[in-house]
């Protein structure tokens, strides 16, 4: 007997890689060292990171491979002395013990074994050990800003070593990255800096480049298009037998549509063409209100700069009188109201005169003229007797 049974092998699933790392909107702000308070001079400098392609691409495989938190060291450059740019190289992976989700500690064990790594390679591991001046590690699922751990890590970095700059980099497997930069000599550090993948350009790809450039890039002075054939051109409609545009003068082939449509003013819109009995394409034409096709052209071809100078004066002089007619506004209105005011009359005091047998005085209000008429006026001994 023969054993038709077959076997099937499934294919193993595929599985959807993690985002790779990418810029996000940056949001830099120069505080101290604590990231307490905002320093004033912070928009007058604007540090970035460079990262080469290599040190990139181990960042990325190293937040991947570990589902925790991950740390690792990596070579960083000031480009110029004093300036404000930096350049990531490499990264080296320290020994180190993770004891949690989103916690890892490098041992000192690690770090001696990785000091003592670069001293074997003489000069080169020197230079590597002088400017490891970046600590990156991975955030694995959470977001990449730091934690408490993260800021007593610097404030050791900053009392032990005390180097003049120190970059501080988190990742996660979101593709998100997000660098620190502390400037201990000044007391200071900025939040969320700008990085950027530098790419290099060695000698031997610029040369063959450039001979490959002269021989297949040739340079030609720009002519415009035909004036009168951009006047006369007519969009009427999609042949498809001919595969051309009919024009007033006549055909035109449809290599030449996409470079005189837009500059005459014309759209083809795909809508079939209803009295036509063969499939074709309407044609699409500005509105009568605007300008022509010739005045389009002229426009383009002969605009300048004074044009937009022209219209940035007529805006400032209409900026102008609006503020002069507001002003004359309530100028006129001041004017109405002063003169409201002044034309008032003002009720001037009564005087009334109260006589009796004891004294006459005078009073300047009606009130109180009824009140010293009210009063006893009945004559007194004043004889004493």
């Amino acid at each position: 007997m023969s054993d038709d049974t077959t076997t099937v092998v499934e294919k193993p699933k595929r599985k959807k890689p993690l985002p790779t790392l990418h810029p996000h909107r940056f949001f830099t702000r120069m505080v101290d060292l604590f990231g307490s308070a905002p320093l004033f001079g912070g928009n007058r400098i604007h540090p970035r990171v460079f990262i080469t392609p290599e040190a990139l691409q181990k960042f990325q495989v190293l937040t991947d491979l570990v589902t925790s938190e991950i740390g690792w060291r990596a070579t960083c450059y000031r480009l110029e002395e004093g300036g404000w740019d930096f350049l990531i190289t490499d990264a080296f992976l320290i020994a180190q013990t993770v004891t949690g989700p989103q916690q890892t500690c490098i041992t000192p064990e690690g770090e001696y074994a990785f000091v003592e790594e670069l001293m074997a390679k003489g000069e080169e591991g020197l230079e590597i050990l002088n400017n490891s001046l970046c600590w990156m590690h991975s955030h694995a699922e959470a977001p990449t800003f730091p934690s408490v751990d993260d800021e007593m890590q610097m404030y050791a970095i900053h009392l032990e070593d005390n180097p003049p700059f120190y970059l501080r980099g988190i990742t996660n497997r979101r593709g998100e990255m997000r660098f620190t930069l502390f400037d201990f000599e000044n007391e200071r550090r900025f939040d969320d800096v700008p990085w950027l993948v530098h790419a290099e350009r060695p000698e031997e790809l610029i040369d063959a480049l450039r001979g490959e450039i002269a021989e297949k890039v040739v340079e030609a002075p720009w002519q415009p298009p035909d004036k009168d054939l951009l006047r006369n051109f007519r969009a009427s409609g999609w042949v498809g037998s001919s595969g051309r545009l009919e024009s007033a003068t006549g055909e035109l082939p449809l290599d030449q549509v996409p470079r005189l449509i837009p500059a005459a003013g014309y759209g083809v819109s795909p809508r079939p063409v209803a009295d036509s009995g063969s499939a074709g394409y309407r044609p699409y034409t500005r509105p009568a209100t605007s300008r022509s096709n010739e005045e389009s052209y002229d426009f383009l071809v002969n605009w300048k700069p004074e044009h937009a100078s022209g219209a940035f004066i007529w805006m400032i002089g209409a900026m102008f009188w609006l503020a002069f007619c507001l002003l004359s506004f309530r100028w006129v209105r001041f004017l109405f109201k002063h003169r409201a005011v002044n034309s008032g009359t003002t009720p001037e005091p009564t005087v009334i005169t109260i006589q009796d047998q004891a004294s006459t005085r005078e009073v300047d209000s009606p009130e109180e003229g009824k009140e010293g008429a009210s009063r006893d006026t009945t004559p007194r001994d004043t004889t004493g007797t």
